[in-house]
């Protein structure tokens, strides 16, 4: 989307992001190894981060890491989730 408005209304400013997801209490989290982790303890996560339309371009990977760490380390998976690793932009 940043590339979007960047591309046809010129915008390049700052962006504020965030994301809330309900029903989280108990929820767990499952590798590809089929570990499962402790459940989440909040009944929601909520999380707000600010990026500009350049690291939204180039660094989605550490945007996503600022709404989503908190989330996996609740789940006490983090180490299976984090870093996240996109491919290079083309």
């Amino acid at each position: 989307m940043a590339h979007l408005a960047e591309t046809y209304l010129g915008y390049s400013g700052e962006w504020r992001l965030g994301i809330f997801i309900t029903g989280t209490r108990l929820a767990t989290a499952t590798n590809s190894g089929m570990s499962t982790f402790r459940g989440f303890q909040a009944s929601e996560y909520m999380s707000q981060t600010t990026a500009t339309t350049g690291q939204l371009a180039d660094e989605a990977g550490e945007v996503t890491l600022r709404l989503l760490t908190r989330l996996a380390r609740g789940l006490n998976a983090a180490a299976f989730y984090t870093p996240l690793r996109f491919p290079p932009r083309s």
